[in-house]
């Protein structure tokens, strides 16, 4: 052992690493977390290392490179189902690969998914203005029904992920005080034409509200745009703005697998769950007083009345 000159102790040595599962004798696994990522990436030792290097460097390129070429597909194996698209060709992109312990597993930019995303309706907002009118009429107007028997007159509602405010307006027709909120400057000035106010624009990931600062959220298929592992901290920052007895309605898409979709230049984050696999993510504050289906053309909607009890 090394002497500590100063001392006359013993060193410590530095501990050796834990071989990796399944590895055998090809390398060493070391954790090097990343922000809002925490990946686990392989140091490899061994004279064989630079070849499983190579393989995994040589997939990570060739998925990347051709995910975006893989058009007209209704299935895709490392991303779930592909679940029916609004117009045009339709494409999932994988963001990056990377070898893990536990095998080849998704890399998740916590930035890039809503930069593509509100770039995307930034886009589409004008062309998607109509076709949200009409499906708040014809589906998400019931919902709404449900939502505001449980609110009174006056109470504040934040219309978390507004777009072009089809739900907002209809609140404030009802005699209630919405505040419209959403990441995309185009969706934020539809709203403004349409003479809505009180819009704010904001990372739903991020509220700047005060606690217990409102009486009703309606987050109608906006945080189906969160990665999976994302989504408890998100519903967690909800609850602390939403008075106690106050109600959150969520609206998600039924499937499995999550990923970009849309045209390449427009592609957007879609995250796609099964009932028990959502109801996972409730925190114990929030109790379940109503659940339903909504289906249209090939896309299912999973919808939710949450009523925040206060307990924890």
């Amino acid at each position: 052992p090394l002497r500590d000159a100063t001392r006359g102790q013993a060193a410590r040595t530095p501990p050796k690493p834990c071989p990796a599962k399944n590895a055998g004798q090809a390398g060493w696994i070391t954790r090097r977390p990343r922000a809002g990522i925490g990946d686990v990436r392989l140091k490899l030792t061994r004279p064989i290392a630079p070849l499983k290097w190579f393989f995994s460097w040589f997939l990570g390129f060739a998925f990347s490179w051709a995910s975006p070429r893989l058009t007209n597909r209704r299935d895709f194996p490392l991303r779930g189902r592909y679940h029916g698209p609004l117009s045009g060709r339709y494409q999932m992109s994988i963001l990056e690969l990377r070898l893990t312990k536990k095998g080849l597993e998704m890399v998740i930019d916590s930035i890039e998914y809503k930069r593509r995303t509100m770039q995307a309706y930034n886009t589409l907002a004008r062309e998607l203005a109509e076709k949200y009118d009409q499906y708040f009429e014809a589906h998400a107007r019931m919902e709404a029904d449900h939502f505001l028997a449980r609110l009174n007159k006056g109470d504040r509602i934040l219309d978390l992920g507004c777009g072009v405010g089809s739900a907002s307006r209809y609140f404030a027709e009802q005699g209630y005080t919405p505040v419209g909120a959403d990441l995309s400057d185009e969706m934020v000035e539809e709203c403004k034409k349409r003479g809505l106010s009180g819009l704010v624009r904001l990372d739903l990931e991020a509220l700047p509200f005060r606690y217990s600062s409102f009486d009703g959220i309606w987050a109608h298929t906006s945080l189906l745009h969160i990665p999976k592992q994302r989504l408890t901290n998100a519903i967690e920052r909800i609850e602390k703005i939403l008075k106690p007895g106050g109600v959150l309605f969520i609206a998600l898409r039924e499937g499995e697998g999550e990923g970009y979709e849309g045209q390449i230049g427009v592609e957007r984050w879609f995250a796609y769950f099964q009932a028990d696999e959502f109801e996972s993510h409730i925190p114990s504050a929030y109790r379940i007083v109503r659940g339903s289906k909504t289906e249209r053309q090939s896309v299912t909607f999973l919808n939710y009345h949450l009523l925040k009890t206060g307990e924890h």
